[in-house]
């Protein structure tokens, strides 16, 4: 058998036993076959890779392990094993990396090789299936049979090693026929000789390499048979490649030989046809061109309009100037006139018809509106002066009566007889003060006013709201009025009171909850609120809403700001370097006096619009400022479930009461459209009370951004509307707002699309909770 072993020891601590060992194995496998010392290195050569030649050289190491060999140190103290360089450490080293069979052998006490002792390039050896070696009578025993499993070891790579041979001279046998086969190429192109060139030196290199490695028995027998078949399967594979190259390329220059023939002959004919689609082209973008000049004429002498109405008028004339250019640009190139898409330019062209169209019915149904108002008013107008016609007549005719009640009674009075005088009877006569007593006063007239006065305080008391402590009985009793017998009275009605109760609103409060969790974000300094994990009911069941139907949805917990994002926020995310020229920011639009502006190179925000929330933001805009600062615009399911707070299967962040004094509702800012306009106005954050969950203006302020595409309910998280990038038409979802009361409302939704800019809309992030 071919192969040799070697011995790997430490003098010091196994040099006795090691020379038995080696005794014992040369009377078996002969001298020659056992390598133990590696007692000189020529001058000049690197002593590991003579090591690793050595090592390289034999099929079988013995690495033999004494009771010091871990601990033995070098004259400065340093354990021999922990040096890079010591010669034990590289020859187990050499045969772990090169794949050699490696054999522990452990002599005297030695049980087993703790792996935390051992450097980390040796950590193997402590797992590798070990053979021990006692002293005395056990030790030729042991030896024999560490010599019967040499032999199977032996024998296995024996059979190894000849396979490995016979193939190894396959592939020798296939190569000169490779490289016979790549010489008789003829008639290639300079880069098919270079291919050629490299495919001829990679051969070469395998022959070189398969022939060291027949000469070599150790090597041969740890030969990658996979690699080598691998590596000559790839150049008959790029043999292949380059003849079939060879032979396309040849085909291809005889067809292109044919068709610059045929090119030729036809491209008289080409050219016209090119002509004539260029002048078809040129006469529809001119058509097209003065169709869209008409409608920018046209657009320009609309007059009276509302500051709506001029941002419509003005987007059309920006949108038909853009496509002038663009037209203008491609009648001026034979090259883009040729390829022009004109439908594209029809479409603009449909659009800016379309918009025109919107634009003036937009503004007769205005001035419809206006008119209807202006006749209404007139209407009113006419009515109430019938109505003061109406009563100045009645007055006239009450004044009337009256006139003649007293002439009536004036004639009465002439027509009754002159009063006795009675005569003097020399009597002194009291004076008429004197006469006049309590009991000379009517009894009828004591009653009366004993029950105007009742009646006073019972008012009152009505009046002041129970001011005066009052009863239920003494509202309600009749007075009693005690009548001397011998005197008579005329019967008096006792006056019944009557009162319409004022009615009033009681909001429905929100949910009593466990104490409001929140936190800051260190970012922008908004404030946050935890909105725990779980179900709810989402949607709305009036079809109106487009909220339909009612179904539930599970949402994971997070955090979310507890206002919308307010001017003083957003000026600290520009001021931070980000610039509002690459999303959709347009503040130039904000009519009156815009809160943020920039100033010397500097943005700055006014003083009194600090804590106001930022509009004329797009979904760009607000997802920017969100990632920015952390976080993310909310799903749709997260900002109802969270406008909702606590509260299940209500229309409002605060019950079921219709917003008529919003300032007595919680979370109750409400403002109509009628503040759109003139002055940017828009209510300041957090001054009305929140919902279940801490939040502020959920209802009532702007609409705010969500992150959700605008599809239809039911709710479905995995329907692709939560695509950050990806919705049709762009169309993103807006949840609360302000204009009408069902913009209120929790479930109420409208999409737009996410470059839109609105002084209406805004946003407040949200972030997940761990």
């Amino acid at each position: 058998m071919t192969g040799r072993i070697f011995i790997s020891y430490r003098r010091v601590d196994s040099q006795y036993a090691t020379d038995q060992i080696y005794d014992l194995l040369v009377r078996h496998f002969g001298v020659g076959t056992v390598f133990m010392d590696i007692d000189a290195i020529p001058l000049g050569v690197n002593f590991r890779d003579y090591i690793d030649q050595q090592v390289s050289t034999s099929d079988i190491v013995l690495a033999v392990i004494g009771d010091i060999w871990l601990t033995v140190t070098a004259p400065d103290g340093q354990v021999r094993l922990h040096d890079p360089n010591d010669f034990v450490r590289l020859e187990i080293e050499a045969a772990l990396k090169q794949g050699i069979k490696l054999i522990p052998l452990y002599i005297g006490g030695v049980e087993a090789l703790p792996a935390g002792q051992l450097p980390d390039s040796l950590q193997e050896l402590s797992m590798l299936n070990a053979i021990r070696i006692r002293r005395s009578t056990d030790f030729v025993p042991d030896v024999e049979k560490l010599i019967r499993g040499l032999d199977n070891i032996r024998a296995e790579q024996e059979a190894t090693r000849a396979k490995n041979r016979a193939a190894l001279e396959v592939v020798a046998a296939a190569l000169p026929v490779f490289t016979e086969n790549l010489t008789s190429l003829k008639d290639l192109s300079i880069e098919e000789r270079r291919q050629r060139k490299a495919l001829q030196d990679t051969a070469e290199d395998l022959v070189v390499q398969v022939s060291v490695l027949l000469a070599e028995p150790a090597r041969c027998l740890r030969v990658d048979l996979m690699d080598i078949k691998r590596r000559l399967d790839q150049l008959e594979d790029d043999l292949f490649t380059l003849r079939l190259k060879a032979d396309q390329r040849r085909q291809d220059e005889a067809q292109r030989a044919e068709i610059t023939a045929a090119q030729t002959a036809g491209q008289q004919a080409e050219e016209t046809r090119l002509a004539a689609q260029r002048a078809a082209n040129q006469a529809r973008l001119l058509s097209v061109s003065g169709m869209i000049t008409e409608i920018l004429d046209e657009v320009g002498k609309v007059s009276d309009l509302n500051a709506k109405e001029r941002r419509a008028q003005a987007s059309i004339k920006r949108s038909g100037e853009i496509a002038l250019r663009s037209l203008q640009r491609v009648l001026a190139s034979t090259e883009e006139l040729l390829h022009a898409d004109v439908r594209l330019f029809q479409d603009r062209l449909d659009s800016l018809h379309k918009e025109y169209i919107d634009l003036t019915a937009d503004i007769e149904e205005r001035r419809a509106a206006a008119a209807a108002a202006e006749e209404q008013r007139r209407l009113k107008k006419a009515a109430a002066q019938s109505a003061a016609e109406e009563k100045a007549e009645t007055d006239r005719i009450a004044r009337e009566q009256a006139a003649a009640e007293r002439i009536v009674r004036q004639r009465e009075k002439a027509e009754s007889p002159e009063p006795v005088v009675p005569k003097d009877d020399g009597r002194p006569k009291p004076s008429p003060a004197a006469g006049r007593t309590l009991q000379s006063v009517p009894v009828w007239a004591w009653g009366g006013g004993a029950i105007v006065l009742i009646a006073l305080v019972f008012g009152l008391s009505r009046l002041l709201g129970g001011g005066l402590a009052l009863s239920r009985a003494e509202e309600t009793a009749t007075p009693t009025i005690t009548v001397s017998p011998t005197k008579s009275m005329m019967p008096t009605e006792t006056p019944v009171l009557t009162s319409t109760p004022e009615t009033y609103v009681t909001p429905t409060p929100a949910p009593t909850a466990a104490p409001i969790d929140t936190k800051i974000n260190p970012v922008d300094g908004a404030s946050m609120a935890y909105i725990p994990a779980g179900e709810f009911q989402m949607g709305s069941d009036d079809p109106t809403m487009n909220a339909s139907p009612v179904h539930t949805v599970y949402t994971d917990s997070f955090w979310m700001y507890r206002t919308e994002v307010t001017n003083a926020m957003f000026v600290s995310f520009l001021q931070a370097g980000n610039d509002p020229e690459i999303f959709n920011l347009d503040l130039d639009n904000v009519e009156g006096n815009p809160p943020i502006r920039q100033v010397g190179g500097e943005w700055k925000v006014a003083e009194e619009k600090k804590n106001h929330p930022v509009s004329f933001l797009s979904w760009n805009d607000a997802r920017a400022y969100c990632e920015w600062a952390g976080g993310r615009l909310p799903t749709e399911a997260e900002w109802e479930k969270a406008a909702r707070g606590g509260l299940e299967g209500k229309l409002y962040p605060w019950g079921d009461e219709v917003p008529i004094d919003m300032k007595n509702i919680p979370n109750g800012a409400f403002f109509t459209s009628a503040q759109f306009y003139g002055d940017y106005v828009l209510p300041q954050v957090g001054q009305y009370l929140p919902n279940g969950y801490g939040l502020y203006d959920m209802a009532g302020s702007v609409g705010e951004w969500v992150n959700s595409c605008y599809l239809e309910f039911p709710y479905t998280a995995n329907d692709n509307r939560e695509s950050p990038d990806n919705c049709e038409g762009n169309q993103r979802v807006i949840r609360g707002g302000n204009l009408q009361k069902s913009g209120a409302q929790v479930s109420f939704r409208f999409g737009s699309s996410d470059g839109t800019t609105f002084i209406a809309f805004g946003f407040r992030c949200v972030m997940d909770a761990p």
